[in-house]
């Protein structure tokens, strides 16, 4: 198990060797019909509680960059079309390239939400469709699977984007 800051990870992974090691020692002990009743009503819980896991409203981070006019839209713009889907930034940049006129900005973005939805937020739709973004680019982790929606010229397509580094 594992602790960072006030969450905890690796409980099921802890109840799942316990459970492991009872089940072998029931049937080490001669006790098969335990062993069986154990391995049954242990897997029983674990997929109850994997099917209760997916539903659960969970802490979500994701990656957006935009890359835009220097002075459209505004950072003060930019922040509330994200905070009023409920997304909230935690961490801004913003950058000013010394070869284009255009600035670059990188936000890390938190929700609470339902793993694997896989859908594209509301605010990208909302810049794809702002003339004064040139490019945006969502991406976000979730249970392993990367997700990543990179636009350039007016539309959302799921394909492999370059990594953000």
């Amino acid at each position: 198990m594992r602790r960072r800051d006030s969450l905890v990870f690796g409980v099921t992974t802890a109840a799942t060797l316990w459970f492991v090691t009872v089940v072998g020692l029931c049937f080490g002990g001669g006790q098969i019909s335990l062993g069986i009743a154990a391995f049954v009503l242990g897997m029983l819980v674990l997929s109850g509680w994997r099917w209760f896991d997916y539903r659960m409203k969970q802490e979500q981070h994701g990656i957006l960059r935009l890359t835009t006019e220097p002075g459209q839209p505004t950072e003060e713009e930019i922040r509330a079309t994200v905070s009023k889907t409920g997304y909230r930034i935690s961490v801004s940049s913003v950058a000013y390239p010394s070869q284009t006129k255009q600035r670059q900005l990188e936000f890390n973005l938190q929700w609470r939400g339902v793993p694997q939805s896989g859908d594209v937020p509301a605010f990208l739709k909302e810049f794809v469709g702002d003339h004064h973004v040139s490019s945006a680019q969502w991406k976000v982790s979730e249970r392993g699977k990367e997700l990543s929606y990179c636009d350039g010229h007016g539309s959302l397509s799921c394909a492999p984007c370059h990594p953000i580094r």
